[in-house]
């Protein structure tokens, strides 16, 4: 698994590894919601939650196997409200 972290991250040898984005802010303060997709058939291994203002992708590696490496790419909408034109956060994870 590869992950390119900023230069104040760090990544520790874990059983899982996690990944929480910065914070969201929406410029008239209406709640951020946020939908995830892109991880069909690999969500046992990857999983997605989210806060008030902010979302966080997750690696369980005790999970990882030779069927499901390769790489998946996670797509994040988020916004006030989730249409065709939210703003995009395109995450590609590779096992």
């Amino acid at each position: 698994m590869a992950a390119t972290l900023d230069a104040n991250s760090t990544l520790e040898e874990k059983p899982r590894f996690e990944y929480t984005s910065p914070t969201v802010a929406d410029p008239e303060k209406d709640a951020i919601n946020f939908k995830f997709t892109g991880l069909d058939g690999i969500s046992d291994v990857i999983t997605t939650s989210s806060s008030a203002d902010t979302f966080t992708v997750s690696v369980d590696r005790t999970l990882i196997t030779a069927t499901n490496i390769g790489i998946y790419s996670l797509t994040v909408n988020m916004g006030d409200k989730i249409t065709e034109s939210s703003v995009v956060s395109k995450i590609d994870i590779e096992l």
